[in-house]
């Protein structure tokens, strides 16, 4: 019985088993290249840079004992354990009119100087503050003027074949309030919610203007 297995299945029929073998020996490289592809696709995920934003920081500008402004800074940090390089960023302040919603372009309000820079593993950048006066925050709480801050930045990772990466945020200010009548008194203090935007707080291609910013 057995030798009439070997005739009918193995003996004169190498060409097939080989074709057979040769088939499988395919399928199985080609697995084992997909969970190499899914491996090297998860390590540079869990090592590439990623830049993102966080703030505000309010500090007051003290002269001659009046409270005459306010400095607001925002900070660029990188948590990836590999460098941002490449990185081009800006970032502002809107006072005006402008609330925002949804088709807000960056580009259509006030512009800051454009910034290059390289941010390594876990570091942090501060980047340059703008000034508001004791007028502006006057006129935010008194509903005169809106106020939001906003920037983007795009950098690319140490990996090759890897997208240019975007970053963005968006903060709005809302329900101002003064603690003292006298809003030059060095002790006073001026409250505000800075909840995100609805838009513009987003990372790579979920930014609906990915492609504006990294053109």
């Amino acid at each position: 019985m057995f030798k009439k297995f070997l005739n009918r299945f193995f003996f004169g029929k190498s060409g097939a088993w080989t074709a057979i073998f040769t088939f499988v020996l395919m399928v199985f490289s080609g697995l084992l290249w997909k969970v190499n592809d899914k491996a090297t696709e998860t390590s540079i995920a869990s090592q590439r840079a990623f830049v993102s934003a966080s703030g505000p920081v309010i500090m007051k500008d003290i002269r001659g004992r009046k409270w005459v402004a306010v400095s607001v800074y925002y900070l660029w940090s990188n948590s990836g354990t590999t460098p941002a390089k490449n990185e081009a960023s800006e970032w502002n302040m809107s006072l005006g009119p402008t609330i925002p919603g949804k088709g807000l372009d960056f580009d259509n309000l006030p512009q800051s100087e454009r910034l290059s820079l390289v941010l390594g593993p876990k570091a942090g950048f501060q980047l340059p503050p703008v000034y508001l006066s004791t007028e502006d925050l006057e006129m935010v709480a008194e509903g005169k003027k809106h106020l939001f801050f906003w920037g983007w930045t795009t950098y690319r990772d140490i990996f090759s074949g890897t997208s240019v990466h975007l970053s963005e945020f968006c903060t709005d200010i809302t329900s101002a309030t003064w603690t003292m009548p006298d809003h030059t008194n060095p002790t006073a203090d001026w409250k505000t919610t800075s909840p995100p935007c609805p838009v513009h707080n987003c990372y790579d291609q979920d930014c609906e203007d990915y492609s504006t910013r990294t053109r």
